[in-house]
């Protein structure tokens, strides 16, 4: 009885925040005040209300007891659970970050920033190659002045006043470290940086910050308004054959005496900008949840030079960190290097296995394994995919072995002799190669990396395996002192924890993921955050959590 008051008592919280929630997105539908941080600060007036609410459902939903509940039901319950308690958490974030939004904005001052468009379908760590900005000014949440190079990240090649290498393997394609390829690090802040230095390198003013956005989302944004007419280039453009024809402009129709490949983008974006500021009504909301989604989903990523607005930001989950976590932890991350626009048609399988060693270390085994539905006619999905794969896993992990890497011949990749040693990249990434596997190691962002090559042919699967062991003190196991050894001796039994958090990389469009866990007999598991199943399977690209305590 006491749990079926607990579930009325959260019904009825959640339809309250869910009310106040909907008058909020109502009266953000229909102001009358157009300006953005006008929108931001209405609507934290009905978050702030809706906060208590859900908070209140929460706190009920946590003090159920999923065994007094019929079978059929417990499952539906955590999900609801977890739905609220996320919501939960979300609308606190927006209300403490409220200001840090609306200066972001351009709250009564301008900022200024890089907007960095992500091509998913050419994979990089952050979602995408950088192959065309734009300069953006902002005020009070309107966009004041917007300059976009016709030729696109390689604007300022010409002008880059630093000429340093570049990480090994984009040498695959230029010996210098130059603006498009900044985007190496899957940690979007430091990623951010780099492109805002090479920027200025090559000629452009400082920035308050930095946004990337996925090519997938500004289709998105097209669908929800109206088809962009082009009279100029002779074509409609729609959420359908965006990336289609924008690539096809860029790469094979544009002018070549004028030599601005990106033009067809700088045509296109203030028609799109000026739709998405001025729509009302179901289309403003349209809009504003495909911006939501964006941010969630890592569509939309943002750094800040403000440490204050950063960190808001990252409580927000809008900055493309690498998660700092304890126990086991995975980050995939593929970088095409002069593999086409294929990473769109290629499917990603990750298989993980990890196995509890008889002499108490964990060994894993991930396998990647890439499925290439390109056809080797098609334009730009034909090409043979080249993929730099590396692997960010705990700090202090250690390589035992690589199946099936694929290098490029060595001659393939550019001279360095006429740049300079990059001091800065091995600050933030020192590298070294297994002599035994050729593979890429490192320990930077908190984590430890393994990379190799990749490559998967039009029609054809491919896979890459590494095998490593973690670091010794990754289980969280009980202290060795008085009170824990006379609860072993008496019989008592003495738990363990472990967990594996699995990270995505944004931009990819098709991945599952699948994680098995094999114990031994000193160890037994009691209990999984997959009702005490020991394998967790992600059939789309998302993060992933899995959690489990174990019995000595």
């Amino acid at each position: 009885v006491k749990q079926a008051q607990h579930l009325l008592a959260a019904g009825a919280s959640v339809a309250q925040a869910a009310s106040i929630v909907s008058q909020g997105m109502e009266a953000l539908a229909t102001r009358t005040t157009k300006a953005p941080t006008a929108a931001v600060s209405l609507f934290d007036v009905y978050a702030e209300d809706a906060l208590p609410e859900l908070q209140n459902a929460t706190e009920y939903l946590d003090s159920i007891n999923p065994s007094y509940l019929p079978v059929e039901y417990r499952g539906q319950v955590k999900h609801i659970r977890e739905l609220v308690s996320s919501l939960s958490e979300s609308m606190a974030a927006f209300h403490a970050s409220s200001d840090a939004i609306t200066s972001l904005l351009g709250d009564g001052q301008r900022q200024r920033y890089l907007v960095l468009f992500q091509n998913h379908t050419e994979l990089r760590p952050t979602g995408g190659f950088w192959g065309s900005l734009a300069e953006v000014d902002i005020v009070d949440g309107e966009l004041q002045r917007m300059e976009i190079p016709g030729g696109g990240t390689y604007f300022g090649q010409g002008q880059l006043s630093e000429d340093v290498a570049a990480p090994v393997p984009l040498q695959l394609l230029k010996a210098r470290w130059e603006l498009q390829d900044a985007n190496w690090f899957p940690d979007f802040p430091t990623s951010a940086q780099q492109g805002m230095a090479l920027y200025e390198a090559s000629g452009g003013p400082s920035v308050d910050g930095v946004i990337a956005v996925n090519a997938s989302l500004v289709a998105d944004l097209i669908d929800a308004t109206v088809e962009i007419e082009l009279t100029k280039y002779g074509v409609t453009i729609d959420g359908e054959n965006f990336l289609f024809q924008v690539q096809k402009q860029v790469e094979h129709m544009y002018d070549r005496t004028a030599n601005l490949p990106k033009a067809i983008i700088g045509d296109m974006a203030p028609i799109l900008i000026e739709r998405m500021t001025s729509s009302e009504g179901d289309t403003f909301l349209q809009m504003a949840s495909l911006l939501s989604r964006g941010l969630a989903e890592r569509d939309i990523q943002i750094y800040h030079t403000n440490p204050d607005i950063q960190s808001a930001l990252s409580d927000l989950g809008w900055t493309g960190e690498l998660l700092g976590n304890t126990g086991d932890y995975l980050h995939v991350s593929h970088t095409n290097i002069g593999g086409g626009k294929t990473d769109g048609v290629i499917d990603d399988n990750v298989t993980v296995e990890s196995t509890l060693r008889p002499d108490g270390r964990i060994e894993n085994v991930v396998e990647i394994a890439r499925t290439h539905h390109g056809l080797a006619s098609s334009t730009f999905s034909g090409s043979n995919n080249v993929s730099f794969t590396l692997i960010f896993v705990p700090l202090g992990s250690e390589l035992l072995s690589v199946n099936a890497a694929q290098p490029p011949e060595e001659d393939l990749f550019e001279s360095i002799e006429d740049v300079s040693p990059n001091t800065e990249l091995e600050r933030i990434e020192p590298t070294t190669i297994d002599p035994n596997t050729g593979a890429l190691i490192a320990e930077s962002l908190g984590k430890t990396s393994f990379g190799h090559w990749l490559q998967t042919r039009p029609g054809s699967t491919s896979t890459l395996t590494f095998r490593y062991v973690l670091p010794k003190d990754i289980l969280n196991e009980p202290p060795d002192d008085l009170l824990h050894r006379t609860a072993k001796l008496i019989g008592i039994p003495q738990t363990v924890q472990h967990s594996m958090h699995i990270q995505k990389q944004p931009g990819v469009e098709r991945r599952e993921t699948h994680y098995t866990f094999f114990s031994n007999a000193s160890l037994k598991p009691v209990w999984t955050t997959e009702d005490t199943s020991l394998e967790l399977h992600l059939d789309s690209n998302t993060d992933g959590y899995f959690g489990m305590i174990m019995e000595q």
